[in-house]
């Protein structure tokens, strides 16, 4: 140590250029270093969701939730495995440890649950999987109210006027409307008479479902215009 003291005392002009040039050297590196206001996180979580219509929350929870959960749980590298089952539809959150390819994980996910859709309830629609991408989460959310105007009114507003003009916005990649008020029928089933017919619940959402089809119907000559029928 007092040899290395000595040398730096004794050249010190060597010393003053050493120190001189680390210390421009990390200027240098301070200005060029980058700073990114949105860096890409990729987070291990990839959710199951499965549509049963008909089904009450504890027959989705037993039919559908809990098997998927038991396929999922042996997977390598997954920390945890959480279900959410309500009416008519289950959620299956799979939950892996830091570091694990996102898109990896998606990949054996669905090559699980393949194995296991025969199993699930004939009814049940095929399960979608998803990544969980937080680039893609909102990041900017507007709330508007009109005093006095209907729910239907400011929706259409809103979607001929203030949705196109936000889409043509500098930087903009998407914009999406929550919580529209679309119109719907509701069927009430009286449990009396389904029993009585021999009926399920599902059976009749299977049989509304199946007539609700958009069919062609062919063409239309009038006038020398061609109207197509649907």
């Amino acid at each position: 140590m007092k040899n290395l003291i000595r040398l730096f005392v004794n050249r010190y002009v060597a010393s003053i250029s050493v120190f001189g040039a680390l210390i421009l050297f990390g200027a240098v590196s301070y200005i060029g270093l980058g700073i990114d206001l949105f860096p890409e996180i990729e987070i291990p979580v990839v959710a199951v969701t499965t549509a049963y219509p008909g089904a009450g929350s504890e027959e989705v929870a037993q039919q559908i939730s809990e098997p998927i959960e038991g396929t999922l749980a042996t997977l390598a590298g997954i920390s945890n495995v959480t279900s959410t089952s309500s009416e008519g539809f289950s959620t299956v959150v799979a939950e892996f440890n830091t570091g694990v390819n996102v898109d990896q994980a998606a990949i054996d996910v669905s090559q699980r649950v393949n194995t296991i859709v025969g199993r699930l309830p004939d009814d049940a629609q095929s399960p979608t999987i998803q990544k969980f991408d937080p680039n893609e989460l909102p990041i900017l959310s507007v709330a508007i109210s009109a005093p006095g105007e209907s729910l239907n009114e400011v929706q259409r507003y809103v979607e001929d006027n203030v949705q196109p003009e936000l889409q043509r916005a500098d930087g903009v990649a998407d914009v999406s409307i929550a919580s529209p008020s679309d119109q719907e029928i509701q069927v009430l089933l009286n449990p009396d008479q389904l029993e009585s017919y021999g009926l399920t619940a599902s059976g009749v959402t299977q049989a509304i479902s199946s007539s609700a089809l958009d069919l062609p119907l062919g063409t239309l000559s009038f006038a020398g215009t061609r109207v197509s029928l649907t």
